[in-house]
């Protein structure tokens, strides 16, 4: 999974769980009109509205609920692989030979 992608995931999620753009925004040190691009873009790259926009909040769509399903999914998955990994890591010998 690209860097990329998994910023727009977890921006996504943010959102959702948050409401606010502009609450978002300040959680990633974003300008207000910076969130707002962001959100269009990953709307446009998908094709589809992920949220309804109020002045105040947002709401998701039903692709919004898709897209928030999965991507609290494959965040959760992401999150334990390196958990793994670095368990893994931690349990090595130091000096193996070869």
């Amino acid at each position: 999974m690209n860097h990329d992608l998994a910023s727009s995931l977890e921006f996504f999620v943010l959102l959702a769980r948050h409401g606010n753009l502009s609450a978002v925004a300040r959680m990633l040190d974003l300008t207000p009109p910076a969130a707002t691009k962001r959100l269009a873009q990953l709307e446009a790259r998908l094709g589809v509205r992920l949220v309804n926009r109020t002045t105040r909040s947002v709401s998701l769509t039903p692709e919004g609920e898709t897209y928030l399903h999965y991507a609290t999914r494959i965040l959760a998955d992401v999150r334990e692989m390196e958990d793994a990994v670095s368990y893994t890591h931690l349990t090595l010998p130091t000096n193996r030979e070869v």
